[in-house]
């Protein structure tokens, strides 16, 4: 697991290199954003993983892997939030 961590933390390194700028295409900040997302998701970072889905929802509301995406991420999330509540 650790190995497959590293490996997410070193793409979210190169997605921040990747500047997204306003002038950018939307298709290019959407996909930027989205795999942002993935990585933050498949790390297990879900909160990060919501911001950046949000993000790629309000720039293409139609984007079907960031909603499905997004639905699990927040349900991870509460998920998370329920356990460290019952300590």
């Amino acid at each position: 697991m650790l190995c497959t961590i590293k490996k997410y933390d070193e793409a979210l390194i190169c997605y921040g290199h990747i500047n997204i700028r306003e002038t950018d295409s939307a298709e290019k900040r959407t996909i930027l954003w989205n795999c942002r997302g993935v990585s933050y998701f498949l790390k297990g970072a879900y909160g990060e993983a919501t911001r950046c889905f949000s993000h790629v929802l309000n720039l293409d509301p139609e984007c079907e892997e960031a909603k499905n995406y997004l639905k699990k991420a927040i349900s991870l999330l509460n998920q998370q939030k329920k356990q460290t509540s019952n300590y």
